[in-house]
């Protein structure tokens, strides 16, 4: 998965700063945040997802994902069907 630059969305940009320095990483955040907390990785576990960035600011958010996950009881995996 990688993000682009969408004409809809190039007024959200920083002047100045390419998108590829804050814009994309923050895509590819949005994206696996997506993914974890609708619970489509957990329904499709055979896939393997490839992210771009290093996974943006990800591992920056990592507590805070966890703690999503384990005080909201809406995100629990075991709802996924398999």
């Amino acid at each position: 998965m990688h993000p682009d630059n969408p004409a809809c969305c190039q007024n959200l940009a920083v002047a100045g700063i390419p998108p590829t320095i804050i814009k994309w990483g923050t895509d590819t955040t949005r994206t696996i945040a997506g993914l974890i907390f609708s619970i489509t990785s957990a329904c499709c576990r055979d896939i393997n997802f490839i992210f771009s960035h290093g996974g943006g600011s990800v591992t920056s958010l990592t507590d805070r994902f966890s703690v999503l996950l384990l005080m909201s009881p809406k995100y629990n995996p075991s709802r996924a069907k398999a």
